[in-house]
């Protein structure tokens, strides 16, 4: 139970802190897309492949953690559905896999209010409000995987056991790329870090 309330913490500080968050190829943005045990992202230039202890998050249910204005909707004129056209949206969460025991693993992008915004301008916001968010900082380093370097932010909450929280973060054209593991040992973090591979786009 303490880990199935831990998981559902940090989806409540990860959406809080990029909500109120204001690359070389230039491919149009485009969410990447989950197939069976598969998320690609051929815009990030990446897959992550999931192993059978964890479950993806269905296309309605990241749809309903879209943070996306009004004007990022339209309408299908020949099946009069809303869509979302998400080159508009200001984060989205493309994937999320989480395991029974409460680890999990997030993919998402936000829009930068200016794209010339750097990484030590958004680390500096970034961190001012987890400052809110009552987690410990346990320090910034870098991290290689998937063919990327990210800027590495790692936390931790106790909660009777320690909860481990890390942010991987690059920048791509004008959105920040953020992977965010949930997890209770370091064995599980590297295996879901080891489940990304970089792939070569067209």
């Amino acid at each position: 139970m303490k880990k199935y309330l831990a998981m559902l913490l940090c989806l409540v500080f990860i959406c809080g802190v990029f909500a109120g968050c204001g690359g070389e190829k230039k491919m149009a943005y485009t969410p990447g897309e989950t197939d069976g045990d598969v998320f690609t992202s051929e815009w990030m230039g990446i897959k992550f492949t999931k192993n059978d202890d964890y479950i993806y998050a269905t296309d309605d249910e990241l749809l309903e953690m879209l943070d996306a204005s009004a004007d990022a909707y339209y309408e299908d004129k020949e099946t009069g559905k809303q869509l979302v056209d998400y080159a508009k949206a200001n984060s989205v969460i493309e994937m999320m896999a989480s395991s029974l025991n409460g680890d999990n693993i997030l993919l998402m992008t936000e829009k930068l209010p200016l794209s010339n915004m750097t990484m030590d301008q958004y680390i500096e916001s970034f961190s001012k409000q987890m400052d809110g968010q009552g987690m410990n900082f346990d320090g910034r380093s870098t991290k290689s995987f998937a063919g990327k370097e990210f800027t590495l932010m790692k936390y931790s909450l106790d909660i009777g056991i320690t909860l481990y929280q890390d942010y991987y973060l690059y920048k791509q054209d004008n959105r920040m790329v953020a992977v965010i593991v949930t997890y209770f040992d370091s064995e599980t973090r590297d295996m879901l870090l080891g489940s990304f591979e970089e792939i070569k786009t067209k």
